[in-house]
C-alpha cells in the first residue's frame, strides 16, 4: 500500500491535472456560460486539494483502536472481500488478516472514490450505476465489434454479387463463338417482381434455403466453441 505522502502526491498531481485541463477547455467562454456541472467540479476539486494534508491536532483526537461489530451479515461481506483478494494478491501486497482487508478497503475507497474528482461529485446511485455499467463495456465493444464486421461482409458480399452478374452469360452461342449476356437483375425495376421472394417468407425456397443454412452455421459455431472452450476463445 502507499503511504501517505506517496498518496498526497498522486492524488495532488491527478487533482491538479483535472483541474488545469478544465480551466484550458474553458478560458476563453465568458464565466456566466460556463456549465453549473464544470464550476461545481472546479469547486470540489479546490476542497478536495485543501483537504489532503493531514490535520495533527483532528489525529491526535481520534481513537488509535477501532472496534468493529462483527455482526453475520459483516462477516458474510468479509469473506467475499478475502476471496477477491485470494485471486488478486497483488492488490494488497501483505499479510492476509482482517485488519489488513479492512485497511485496504477504506484505502481503495479513499483512492478512486473520494479524492477521484470525477468519481467524488457523482451522487451515490450514479456512483453505482458508473460501477456497473462497467460491466457492459466488454460486451457492447463486442457487440459493436460484430456489427461491424457484418457491416463489412454485407457490403462486400452485395458488391461481388453485383459484379458478377456482369459477367454472367445468357448464352452463348457456340456455332459462331458468341456470347450474349442479360441485363444486371440488381436494378430498381427488376426488384420490383421480386414481390414475396425473400427471405422473410419461409415457404418459398430462398426462405428454406436461408433457415437451413443458419442451421448448418450454428451447429458449426457451436463445434468450434467446444474446440477452443479450453482456450476461452470464441469467435464472432
Amino acid at each position: 500500500m502507499k503511504t501517505i505522502s506517496q498518496l498526497v502526491v498522486t492524488q495532488t498531481r491527478r487533482l491538479l491535472k483535472r483541474r488545469n485541463y478544465l480551466r484550458k477547455v474553458y478560458r476563453d467562454v465568458s464565466p456566466t456560460e460556463i456549465p453549473i456541472t464544470v464550476n461545481t467540479e472546479l469547486e470540489l476539486i479546490d476542497q478536495m486539494l485543501q483537504g489532503l494534508n493531514l490535520d495533527p491536532a483532528i489525529y491526535q483526537k481520534q481513537p488509535k483502536v477501532i472496534s468493529l461489530r462483527h455482526s453475520q451479515s459483516e462477516e458474510w461481506y468479509f469473506q467475499q472481500l478475502s476471496r477477491w483478494l485470494d485471486r488478486h494478491p497483488e492488490a494488497i501486497g501483505a499479510k492476509f488478516n482482517r485488519s489488513e482487508l479492512y485497511r485496504f478497503a477504506l484505502h481503495f475507497f479513499v483512492e478512486n472514490i473520494a479524492l477521484n474528482a470525477t468519481n467524488a461529485k457523482l451522487p451515490y446511485g450514479d456512483l453505482i450505476d458508473k460501477l456497473n455499467a462497467l460491466a457492459l463495456k466488454r460486451e457492447n465493444a463486442k457487440l459493436e465489434a460484430q456489427l461491424a464486421n457484418l457491416e463489412n461482409l454485407l457490403g462486400f458480399i452485395t458488391t461481388m454479387q453485383y459484379r458478377q452478374l456482369n459477367f454472367i452469360p445468357e448464352n452463348i452461342d457456340f456455332k459462331n463463338g458468341l456470347v450474349n449476356y442479360g441485363i444486371n437483375p440488381i436494378t430498381e425495376e427488376y426488384t420490383q417482381l421480386f414481390d414475396d421472394m425473400t427471405e422473410m417468407v419461409p415457404n418459398n425456397e430462398l426462405g428454406k434455403a436461408y433457415a437451413k443454412y443458419k442451421e448448418i452455421r450454428g451447429y458449426q459455431k457451436l463445434a468450434i466453441k467446444k474446440r477452443h472452450q479450453k482456450r476461452s476463445f470464441y469467435p464472432d
